[in-house]
């Protein structure tokens, strides 16, 4: 079955965490090395996700004359 998956909120966050402690100029090369890895998974999580919503959604308008139209949401 599925793994206990943070939430997108709580990788975006995390990945937040990661980025701060990188920006450190005090961090040691191995640390830094080892938080990139890290951030780098935790982003292609947030972008996979991403992804796979994109597909859910969709744009709700309503015409000129007045009909309702359901069309694949596009950024």
């Amino acid at each position: 079955m599925a793994k206990n998956k943070k939430s997108f909120k709580e990788l975006t966050g995390s990945l937040e965490d990661k980025i701060k402690q990188l920006e450190n100029p005090n961090i040691e090369l191995e640390d830094s090395v080892k938080l990139y890895d890290e951030a780098i998974t935790i982003y292609k999580e947030c972008k996979n996700r991403l992804a796979d919503m994109e597909g859910y959604l969709s744009k709700i308008t309503r015409s000129a004359s007045g009909d309702i139209e359901v069309t694949d949401f596009k950024a």
